[in-house]
């Protein structure tokens, strides 16, 4: 085999103990350098999971429903208080057009506007609310966050206290 090449045996270097342990220890520390990779991976896989549960249950604790708007007027995210005030399921929302939930909604999504605004239910009803909107990034680029506060109780009060107001 080695006189096919035209070396020798002993002209080879395998037979350098030497030799061979410096190609052990490159091979174990390559090796390490793969384990560790493998280890920072995980970890920040870990930490990316435990920031979107967080994130969830931030946007599930808040006592408002809460959209995510893209800029193209498509719900993103919902929260569990608004699927069920607007009485829609999580699929039904995800990419739904905010259009579909009212025009003044709509309009202050796009503006980014703030303020009073009828928000149209599934079934067809509305319902007077208090909108704050504010932009955030993400990786498609600037979207918004909304809180939907329903109004009807505080205009109720206001009109009650018109109607005093003129006795």
């Amino acid at each position: 085999l080695f006189a096919s090449v035209g070396i020798t045996f002993a002209e080879s270097r395998l037979w350098d103990v030497a030799w061979w342990w410096m190609h052990v220890l490159q091979s174990l520390a390559h090796l390490l350098t793969v384990w560790a990779l493998v280890i920072s991976a995980l970890r920040m896989l870990r930490d990316l999971r435990e920031r979107d549960a967080w994130n969830r249950n931030l946007m599930e604790s808040a006592p408002d429903p809460i959209l995510v708007v893209d800029s193209e007027g498509r719900i993103l995210s919902a929260n569990g208080r608004a699927q069920a005030k607007l009485g829609y399921s999580p699929e039904e929302l995800r990419h739904l057009a905010v259009e579909v939930l009212g025009p003044e909604l709509a309009r202050a999504f796009r503006t980014h506007g703030s303020g009073d605004v009828a928000v149209r239910r599934k079934d067809g009803g509305e319902f007077p609310a208090e909108v704050a909107l504010s932009p955030m990034s993400t990786s498609h680029g600037t979207a918004m966050i909304g809180t939907i506060r329903d109004a009807t109780d505080r205009r109720n009060l206001e009109e009650h206290a018109r109607r005093v107001q003129k006795m």
